[in-house]
């Protein structure tokens, strides 16, 4: 077999100059790959987060309108506790009877109307909303792990669920016909809760568990967080996490004469 002079192979500087080019590529290649998949992870845990807060506020903001309800007027609902870090509230929205016999207490007649009693001992006629890892009830998460919870009586006793993740802060402001916020230091005194005719709430929403690192590309969240009453609700956490505070009136519909 004849081979021609000009039939050679690479050389060792060629090869090496190859592999020098690979790698810069494969390189540039895998930098991109990591970006964009940090980008996907950031994008996807606010995503997340927003879905959180605003589920938490609908569901908040839905059921505090129906404190005090008092279809047959007897005075007992009412809101019981206002705090700054949580609320707890009664109405009477059904009579804890199973009147068509299927083995479920039934909370509306035939008309489509609440089955009521004039007492607030029935399941779900007492609720409160606060924070699952908040040992001073000042509504400021006591660590990464806090929930907002929700816990309503059932007839017997009180059940607890979470319903939003990962919330920093729960603030609420109650204030009066005037529009005048009635907290003193803490808490609505007892003698002054009749006198709530709006609730506000603020929460703020944290994305994110990692405790070291936050999310990527995030900048110090070094800002504080307010109530609309302009009181700071979160301090600045000085953290890498992304966060989102949410606000809303709500106007008791059921709270003395609007």
């Amino acid at each position: 077999m004849i081979f021609s002079s000009k039939s050679r192979g690479f050389t060792l500087v060629e090869l090496l100059v190859a592999m020098a080019l690979s790698s810069i590529i494969l390189g540039i290649i895998y930098a991109t790959y990591q970006a964009q998949l940090k980008s996907q992870m950031t994008q996807q845990q606010v995503v997340e987060m927003q879905q959180n807060a605003r589920a938490a506020m609908f569901a908040m903001e839905r059921e505090i309108r129906l404190a005090g309800y008092d279809p047959t007027e007897s005075g007992v609902p009412q809101i019981t506790s206002a705090q700054t870090g949580s609320i707890t509230f009664t109405m009477d929205i059904n009579n804890g009877v199973d009147d068509d016999l299927d083995g479920n207490i039934d909370e509306f007649n035939e008309r489509g109307m609440p089955n009521v009693d004039g007492d607030v001992n029935d399941n779900l006629e007492q609720v409160t909303y606060r924070l699952s890892n908040d040992a001073g009830g000042d509504g400021i998460a006591d660590g990464l792990n806090c929930n907002l919870q929700r816990q309503h009586w059932d007839g017997a006793a009180m059940q607890t669920l979470d319903i939003s993740l990962n919330i920093d802060a729960l603030n609420f402001a109650y204030l009066d016909a005037d529009g005048n916020n009635l907290i003193v230091g803490s808490a609505v005194p007892a003698g002054r809760l009749a006198d709530i005719r709006s609730v506000q709430i603020s929460i703020v929403a944290r994305a994110g568990e990692n405790p070291r690192y936050g999310l990527p590309n995030q900048n110090l969240d070094d800002k504080d967080y307010m109530n609309q009453q302009g009181a700071v609700i979160l301090p600045a956490q000085n953290d890498r996490f992304r966060r989102i505070v949410l606000s809303t009136d709500v106007l008791g519909r059921n709270l003395g004469s609007l």
